[in-house]
């Protein structure tokens, strides 16, 4: 195969590689598809500036936005630390439940810097 395609269908295999029909469907939903078309500009080497060639092609975008899945995923490779820092996490409970994680140790400061 080609190699790009071969690196999209591995990525697929990440998603739902050993997931039931049911938690493949589960994930589905937190997942979608954007094809954007580009246009690719190539100059010829030379001083003619008018032998340029233009191909155009697609970029598929494969956009996860559950971020508890790939915080999941980490868990399973048995990170030892996850260090989540932001000036805007607050309130800090409710991220540990979007990102599907215990915290067991927390630090958060009252103010804002």
């Amino acid at each position: 195969g080609t190699p790009k395609l071969d690196h999209f269908a591995s990525c697929i295999k990440r998603v739902y590689g050993t997931a039931t029909e049911g938690q493949a469907m589960a994930r589905a939903r937190a997942y979608r598809v954007h094809i954007t078309p580009t246009k690719n500009s190539k100059r010829g080497h030379g001083n003619n500036s008018s032998s340029s060639s233009s191909s155009n092609g697609r970029t598929l975008s494969y956009w996860c936005f559950a971020p508890s899945l790939s915080m999941h995923e980490l868990s399973s490779l048995n990170v030892r630390s996850i260090l989540v820092t932001s000036g805007t996490l607050s309130p800090l409970p409710s991220y540990g439940l979007e990102l599907g994680l215990n915290f067991p140790h927390t630090l958060e400061n009252p103010h804002i810097i």
